[in-house]
């Protein structure tokens, strides 16, 4: 046999190179399925985050509103409301003084309100309310939020939500026959929204406002019917 029959020289570097071909082929299709894998979380991260809402808008009330709206039993013919000034003001509150005034009359407590009350005004008794009202706006919080929410490129924005607190501390003095009995309640109300959703925080705050004293109102007459 002559000697190109005792094998040929190249085989073992074919050889060589089929392996390398191999394993660079077995890599490159653990590279794939990685990077299909990363994908695949990508999505399903994206699409969680989508799922939960980009918009979206919450309340909560404490106490809760009662929805009983029965009129309370006449106490009084006639009683006189006089608003003490609040240590703690926050204007889009309103006027105390006013709303709790007509609040009284729709109470049904006393047959005739008189507000402001004046001197010569013939009354049973006269009522000087005091509420103080403060907002909290957690402003640490939003600054944290808003700079995440705006270094993710909005990617994190349904994760957050944005809430204000409002606290309403009221105070009566029921002043009748030269006797002070006072009476106390508080109420808070909060909101809460996504980033989509703060162009709805003024129409929110006038509700939770409106709720929160109204709550605040009912519990203070529910006080005074007591005594």
């Amino acid at each position: 046999m002559g000697p190109a029959n005792r094998g040929d020289p190249w085989q073992p570097r074919r050889l060589r190179s089929a392996g390398s071909v191999c394993v660079a082929l077995y890599f490159a299709e653990g590279n794939r399925n990685m990077h299909n894998r990363i994908c695949y979380l990508s999505m399903m991260l994206v699409a969680a985050l989508v799922f939960t809402g980009c918009t979206g808008t919450r309340m909560a009330i404490v106490p809760p509103l009662s929805g009983d709206t029965r009129p309370m039993p006449q106490k009084y013919t006639a009683v006189g409301i006089r608003e003490v000034p609040a240590d703690l003001v926050y204007p889009p509150a309103g006027h105390p003084g006013r709303d709790f005034a007509r609040e009284v009359e729709l109470s049904g407590i006393a047959k005739t309100v008189y507000y402001p009350t004046r001197p010569d005004d013939r009354v049973d008794a006269v009522f000087e309310v005091k509420v103080d009202v403060t907002m909290d706006p957690h402003m640490g919080a939003l600054l944290a939020k808003s700079f995440v929410t705006g270094l993710t490129l909005f990617l994190l924005e349904p994760a957050f939500w944005y809430d204000f607190d409002y606290t309403f501390d009221g105070t009566v003095d029921v002043v009748q026959q030269g006797r002070r009995t006072p009476v106390h309640a508080k109420a808070t109300g909060s909101i809460g929204m996504k980033w989509l959703s703060l162009g709805q925080a003024q129409k929110m705050e006038t509700d939770v406002i409106r709720r929160t004293r109204r709550t605040l109102f009912r519990q203070l007459l529910a006080e005074i019917g007591k005594q």
